[in-house]
């Protein structure tokens, strides 16, 4: 039987060994695997960064993003997918575009229908985008 992405860790024989994997295993990711993708944060300070996310929100951190950003013509639009059959406006869509100055947000969906959802945000069917709507 497998722990999904961390085998190891669930099936140690106790809950320290578990710790001690995981422990080891974010060690080797933040000294190792981080600088081999050309980031230069050192590793403590990685570690520190994520144990306060941790603690102060105890969660994923989700910072107000986009999937894309494109520049045409000197104007800013943004790209956010989604896999939803009817996207509704988020906190972070009503956000964006005073904050990215953006000229608009197309939100992309796997739907047919093409509809508005704020002052430059616009729903669009991903058919649309590919040619075969």
């Amino acid at each position: 039987m497998s722990g999904g992405g961390f085998p190891l860790a669930f099936t140690a024989r106790s809950e320290k060994d578990s710790v001690a994997w995981r422990r080891g295993f974010l060690q080797t990711f933040l000294e190792r695997d981080i600088p081999q993708l050309g980031i230069r944060i050192p590793a403590l300070a990685l570690r520190r960064f994520w144990a306060m996310l941790a603690h102060h929100h105890a969660q994923i951190w989700n910072a107000a993003e986009l999937d894309l950003l494109l520049f045409k013509d000197a104007k800013r639009i943004a790209v956010e997918c989604k896999r939803s059959d009817a996207p509704a406006l988020t906190h972070s869509m009503r956000i964006a575009p005073a904050d990215l100055h953006l000229d608009r947000l197309h939100v992309v969906y796997p739907g047919t229908r093409r509809y508005i959802l704020a002052k430059n945000v616009e729903v669009v069917p991903l058919g649309e985008l590919i040619g075969r709507a």
